[in-house]
């Protein structure tokens, strides 16, 4: 089979980063929980069964806390964006799907979440 048909993806579904977000300046001075689930795909497919040949997901981690705790954001639209262009700087991913949640929107209705979803392709 050819190799541009096998695509290898890589998902972390729900992580949970305290950081500075909102429009509103009660909203962006405390810590609040966002949550994160990001979809990579890779460049290729491993050739061997090391991590080396893969991503390592707590680089993913790592940078998805390190983008959001680095700017009090106001939206979580250009948050999405700052987290996916991070991940895409890594050779090996060839695309990235950001989504977004904010855990406790400041709205008087009841809201589970407000979210966003970007994604970017190289």
């Amino acid at each position: 089979m050819d190799q541009d048909l096998k695509v290898l993806t890589i998902e972390l579904r729900e992580l949970e980063v305290l950081c500075h977000v909102g429009v509103g300046e009660e909203e962006r001075e405390r810590l609040q929980p966002l949550s994160f689930n990001i979809k990579v795909e890779l460049k290729s497919l491993p050739s061997s069964d090391e991590l080396a040949m893969s991503y390592d997901y707590t680089v993913v981690t790592d940078t998805i806390a390190g983008v959001a705790r680095r700017t009090k954001y106001k939206l979580l639209e250009t948050l999405s964006i700052a987290v996916a262009s991070e991940l895409l700087e890594n050779p090996l991913i060839v695309s990235a799907e950001v989504t977004v949640k904010k855990l406790r929107p400041p709205v008087e209705a009841h809201l589970a979440y407000a979210a966003v979803t970007y994604f970017q392709k190289k």
